[in-house]
């Protein structure tokens, strides 16, 4: 079982990558999330990774955290759900934002990934539910060095968007999206959130 890869980014295609190790080219099948947060080309790369081995397949799916590995391999242990669709998920969700999805129970949100229909999508949240945890602490959430103010600020901005009819997601997403959130008032912030939201 190969842990992770080390190397150097020698080619990036629309869902894979090519990472140099000791003379060798390791083809990496890999979310677009983490294709946005890939260096330049010939620079160092250090890819987690799954190896998937099937009678007629044997293929390298890469992360850019251990957390975005674990949620992939969970997915996958789920009937129906093959690394294909977990890729997609994760091509369209970030790691918190399937953490909000799944504690919240928004089936809408996953079937906006491509090739998941709702009957996928809810069987995810049924056999995840108990397995999700979420935390603004986490990678990829908020700083953790913000103000527990802060955190109160970005929470009160996503309630208001959830009566507004947005979905837990949706609102997370566009509030994490607005820059310089520290700097603004609750109602500031959901204004700025509603334009990102659009």
């Amino acid at each position: 079982m190969i842990a992770y890869i080390n190397g150097v980014l020698e080619g990036v295609m629309k869902d894979q990558i090519i990472v140099e190790t000791y003379g060798v080219g390791y083809l990496i099948k890999v979310p677009q999330t983490v294709i946005q947060k890939l260096p330049n080309l010939h620079e160092n790369v250090k890819v987690f990774t799954h190896q998937y081995v099937r009678e007629d397949e044997i293929s390298l799916f890469g992360f850019t955290t251990w957390e975005e590995l674990n949620v992939f391999e969970l997915l996958i242990t789920i009937s129906g759900i093959g690394p294909k669709a977990a890729l997609s998920i994760l091509s369209y969700l970030t790691v918190d934002e399937f953490k909000i999805a799944v504690m919240s129970q928004d089936a809408k949100a996953l079937t906006k990934a491509q090739g998941i229909g709702l009957k996928g999508a809810q069987r995810i949240l049924i056999e995840l539910k108990d397995k999700i945890t979420f935390s603004f602490e986490e990678e990829g959430g908020m700083d953790v060095k913000a103000s527990s103010a802060d955190t109160d600020k970005v929470n009160d901005a996503i309630m208001a968007m959830v009566s507004l009819g947005y979905s837990n997601t949706e609102a997370f997403r566009a509030v994490n999206a607005v820059k310089d959130k520290d700097s603004l008032s609750v109602d500031a912030l959901i204004k700025e959130a509603l334009k990102k939201a659009l």
